[in-house]
């Protein structure tokens, strides 16, 4: 009997289920070697992500003390804290409750040599507060000091400080000077214990569990593999599973020593890895199914194979005239009656319809009727061969459309001419270049305007400008250029901080907005200064337009609830009668806004052609003035200062005297003023100071008896210089006692530097110069000041003494200004003294010193020499007769 053979049908199937089986088996081993340790590589990196999160937290407990630490270690009076240990110092800003404002547990302040100057601990825990701190920290602390100066800005994981009783962050800060000049002083140091309200905080910053261990004593409770870790000295950071639920992160840290300290955990549910389980039963059973799904599909087509040859071999034919597999879509359609034969899952995908659902379908029910045209006319060119694509609108099934590019290319199939529809999606291309245009726009918005008030800014004007000129040359109109500028705001910025100050600027900016017509153009050109530009038939209308903005902008201005009185100076350029072009305007503009203020600030200028002398004269005398500083044409003349009681010199004061080569003598009252805008004023300050201390010591060398002098010192002096070090080391330098100078200071310059400048006058003052108020009574102080002020002596404005005998009011200002000083034990020096009469009114009244041309006018410092030796010689010889200087001034000359 012949060996049974199967069918070779039953044998395809055969071999089919053991591909399959094969198959199945080779899907799971991959899913199972490849799928899996790819997810669990996800959850280890995760939760080392976690872990460096946890860190990170901490870390940023570093940079918050340092940020703290670092602001206090820049203060001046911090700086002056280290030199003169001021115990009200320490008291306001490192008592128990300043420390727990700034979160600090303990602070630590080391003068340059590391000797320590302060410390001061206190604990959240209970109401323990210690100055000096308790003698374990202060141990450490001194113990790791040299590690944290040498620390760097990023630490990495060195990042803790081991205290007997556990462990803290700590951060170390230089001791300099707030404008950063000088040697560092010491070190002021800052130290947080990491207890549970700082884990709290850590936890809260990194949203994750966190937990701490010291590496000293850890808890029986820490899994032994983790103790493993922690004690090898291996890898800074270790991940460990706690079951199927949850995965654990640690991380160990160093102390500022280097050893190891601590460690931190953090832990997570193991989603990815449970995801990743899920992913592959579901991707085995979809397989399965598949493979189950193509198996039986397999046995339904061959069985209907032999039923179906000339149907399968013409389907054959459309399948591949479709290619199922193309990115693009593709529809076959019958040209006559615009219906789809056939689509690919490509339109399938594109339009959101089914495949039955496309079949049959007239094509315009598909495509946009704004579309249809552009769809002809591929359609009757199809003939011709293939035609460029057109972007039609392709109707989704949910009614929206889709960009879509169509080409048409002819097809014959058994004697019937189709057409072949190449559908391609252009949506996304489309939406990048919408983005990248939006981006442009927004790109040239940001180059054309201020991001702080929204306003054009310098470039757009200077773009928009020549246009609008142009503009009102064509109408025969004139054009306004107001160049405006806020008064004072730099004294706003500094009282109340650059968020007000910007608040004042956008504020101004939008009542700006308002006030001018909607055509007009307002531009932020600078920090506080705007321009506006409007055109109008009539120019009479500027000056109302100029007018409106001084009195709207006056009004005060609210600011997180508190209101700034503001005030504007305006210069006002006209076209075409003060330029022809944008430069021109703007330049005239500006000259006329220098005018504006000139006149007292607070009011608006229109520019003139005389304005364009007084700038160039003002340019000229800087030039000279600059000149003049650098080859020595200045000198000091000294006007004698006299004791009222006895009449004879108790002092001199210095005045700058500037001869010019071709303009002769310059008064000061006109070239002061210019050294004090363009910034020369320090530079002033410093030659009339050295001149003094060299005259001082030539003095003193040839035997001519010297007597104190007074230098006055500028604001800017004040805020650009550490004026102590400079007079100090100036009088060093030539020899002369501290004692034989006397520093005058504005009213209003000392109000305004107070806070900043109390220790550098202080410091004078100790090394023996003496400190006097000028033109005390007529500047904007509060006398609660004085009591706090290291000053010696009050000087009376002149506009007082002036109408004193004739004026009760003034005589009553001097005689209340006399009984304040004595009340304050202060002396009393008056200025502009020119008749014997203002001369005993003062002694009467109880004043100390008198200066003016009663006595003697301002003498050159030989005059001076030969004046001060005639006295010395009159005093020698026991001359009790009266002197009164005028009288010797007139015979020396």
């Amino acid at each position: 009997m012949p060996p049974y053979r199967l069918s070779p049908r039953l044998r395809r199937f055969a071999a089919l289920a053991a591909i399959a089986l094969l198959f199945l088996a080779g899907v799971a081993l991959i899913l199972e070697r490849v799928l899996l340790p790819s997810y669990e590589s996800l959850e280890t990196d995760a939760i080392r992500q976690s872990t460096e999160q946890v860190v990170k937290a901490l870390q940023a407990e570093v940079r918050q003390i340092a940020v703290v630490g670092n602001d206090y270690a820049s203060w001046d009076e911090m700086y002056a804290f280290v030199r003169d240990r001021n115990a009200k110092f320490a008291e306001l800003n490192f008592s128990k409750l300043g420390l727990r404002e700034m979160d600090v547990d303990a602070v630590f302040v080391v003068d340059e040599t590391g000797r320590e100057i302060y410390s001061a601990e206190q604990r959240a825990t209970d109401d323990f507060y210690a100055v000096p701190a308790t003698e374990p920290v202060r141990k450490a602390l001194q113990a790791n000091l040299q590690a944290l100066n040498t620390l760097p800005e990023e630490r990495d994981d060195q990042l803790v400080l081991r205290l007997p009783d556990g462990v803290a962050v700590v951060d170390a800060s230089p001791i300099i000077q707030t404008d950063r000049t000088g040697p560092s002083r010491g070190t002021l140091v800052f130290v947080r214990r990491l207890g549970p309200e700082t884990l709290a905080r850590i936890s809260s910053v990194s949203q994750l569990p966190v937990a701490m261990w010291d590496l000293s004593r850890l808890p029986d409770a820490v899994p032994a593999s983790v103790v493993q870790w922690a004690q090898s000295g291996g890898e800074s950071r270790f991940s460990m599973p706690l079951g199927d639920e949850e995965i654990a992160g640690y991380a160990r840290l160093a102390a500022l020593d280097g050893t190891a300290a601590i460690v931190l955990g953090t832990h997570t549910s193991r989603a990815v890895y449970q995801q990743g389980q899920e992913t592959k039963r579901f991707l085995l059973v979809a397989i399965v199914f598949m493979v189950v799904l193509v198996i039986a599909i397999t046995v339904v087509l061959d069985c209907k194979l032999e039923r179906s040859t000339r149907q399968a071999r013409v389907s054959e034919t459309l399948y591949r005239a479709v290619v199922e597999q193309a990115e693009e879509g593709i529809i076959l359609l019958d040209p006559e009656t615009h219906t789809v034969l056939q689509a690919n899952p490509a339109v399938v995908r594109l339009s959101g319809r089914g495949a039955e659902d496309l079949h049959q379908r007239n094509i315009e029910e598909i495509v946009a009727a704004d579309s249809l045209p552009l769809l002809w006319g591929v359609l009757s060119d199809s003939a011709g061969g293939a035609r460029a694509p057109c972007e039609v609108g392709l109707r989704r099934a949910d009614g929206s459309l889709l960009d879509v590019e169509i080409s048409a290319s002819p097809v014959l199939l058994e004697d019937r001419r189709l057409v072949s529809l190449l559908i391609r999606d252009v949506s996304q291309r489309k939406l990048a270049e919408a983005r990248l245009l939006d981006h442009q726009r927004r790109l040239e918005h940001l180059a054309n305007h201020d991001p702080l008030t929204g306003l054009p800014n310098r470039l757009y004007l200077n773009f928009r400008l020549p246009g609008l000129i142009d503009q009102a040359g064509r109408d025969r109109a004139s054009l306004a250029v107001y160049y405006i500028d806020v008064d004072h705001f730099k004294h706003i910025n500094d009282s109340s901080g650059h968020e007000v100050g910007d608040g004042v600027l956008c504020a101004m900016a939008e009542r700006l907005r308002h006030i001018v017509s909607k055509d007009d153009l307002v531009a932020r050109i600078s920090g506080d200064e705007f321009v506006v530009v409007s055109i109008a038939r009539d120019p009479r209308a500027f000056e109302k337009v100029a007018t409106r903005v001084t009195e709207h902008l006056r009004e005060p201005l609210t600011i997180d609830g508190r209101n700034y009185a503001v005030s504007v100076s305006l210069g006002v350029s006209v076209y075409p009668r003060d330029g022809f072009s944008a430069p021109d305007l703007l330049r005239s503009a500006d000259i006329a806004l220098y005018q504006a203020k000139e006149r007292g600030r607070d009011n608006f200028a229109f520019f003139a052609d005389e304005m364009n002398v007084r700038v160039h004269e003002r340019m000229q005398l800087e030039q000279a003035l600059r000149i003049a500083l650098s080859e020595g044409q200045l000198s000091v003349h000294y006007q004698p200062l006299v004791d009222l009681k006895s009449e004879r010199i108790a002092g001199l004061e210095a005045l700058a005297r500037w001869k010019h080569p071709e303009f002769g003598d310059v008064p000061p009252a006109q070239f002061i003023p210019v050294a004090e805008e363009c910034g020369l004023i320090v530079e002033l300050g410093e030659v009339v100071l050295r001149q003094v201390c060299a005259q001082l010591a030539e003095w003193s060398h040839t035997g001519i008896p010297v007597v104190p002098v007074a230098v006055n010192v500028s604001a800017q002096q004040l805020q650009r210089t550490n004026i102590r070090d400079r007079v100090l080391a100036i009088c060093s330098e030539y020899d002369v006692a501290p004692g034989l100078l006397q520093i005058e200071l504005t009213e209003s310059t000392v109000m305004r530097e107070i806070d900043r400048q109390i220790g550098a006058l202080e410091g004078l003052r100790a090394a023996g110069v003496r400190i006097s108020i000028d033109d005390f009574g007529t500047g904007y102080s509060s006398l609660s000041y004085l009591k706090h002020l290291p000053i010696d002596h009050l000087k009376i404005d002149r506009s007082f003494v002036r109408d004193m005998a004739v004026d009760t009011n003034d005589a009553a200002i001097v005689n209340a200004i006399i009984s304040m000083a004595r009340s304050l034990k202060l002396e009393t020096i008056a200025e502009g003294v020119e008749t014997a009469q203002h001369a005993l009114r003062l002694a009467s009244l109880g004043c100390d010193f008198a200066q003016g041309y009663y006595f003697s006018g301002p003498l050159p410092a030989e005059d001076c020499r030969r004046l001060l030796a005639e006295l010395s010689r009159r005093a020698q010889m026991d001359d009790t007769q009266r002197l009164r200087v005028a009288s010797s001034s007139a015979a020396l000359r």
